[in-house]
């Protein structure tokens, strides 16, 4: 998805740049994913006054509550988060730039891209018929 992005909107002298950018920052995002979490939701460690507790803790009410209050604490901060940007987005950036950034993004403009939905349909079918006869590929599956 960055390539495509950039693509069309950044001239070619810069398309290998803004596709590095964009493809650091979902690693870096992947990277605070799995950072947070773990920062965020500690367990029912104020209901036991420990960091160890017993295996069925979930059986605890008190505990319950706790370890959803963390819970909450980490999705709700993303829920909003991700609904203003993606409310930022929708209203405040358009899908194509005004003008194109490179003569080959100008042409792809003049000539649409033709979407024929029976073609599709066809290439799809085509493509499972030929995984459906691959062994290897059904042995990737199975296991």
């Amino acid at each position: 998805m960055p390539g495509v992005i950039a693509e069309r909107w950044f001239p070619l002298d810069e398309l290998s740049f803004a596709t590095a950018i964009a493809a650091g920052g979902m690693i870096f995002g992947n990277s605070i994913g799995y950072l947070l979490p773990a920062l965020i939701i500690r367990g029912p460690v104020n209901t036991f006054n420990s960091t160890s507790y017993p295996s069925n803790w979930a059986e605890n009410k008190e505990a319950l509550e706790e370890v959803q209050f963390q819970m909450l604490c980490l999705f709700a901060p993303q829920a909003i988060f991700a609904v203003v940007m993606f409310s930022m987005v929708i209203v405040g950036i358009p899908a194509l730039p005004e003008l194109p950034p490179s003569v080959t993004a100008a042409k792809k403009r003049q000539e649409p891209e033709k979407l024929d939905y029976i073609d599709t349909v066809k290439a799809c079918l085509k493509t499972s018929k030929s995984l459906a006869k691959n062994r290897n590929w059904l042995l990737l599956q199975a296991g």
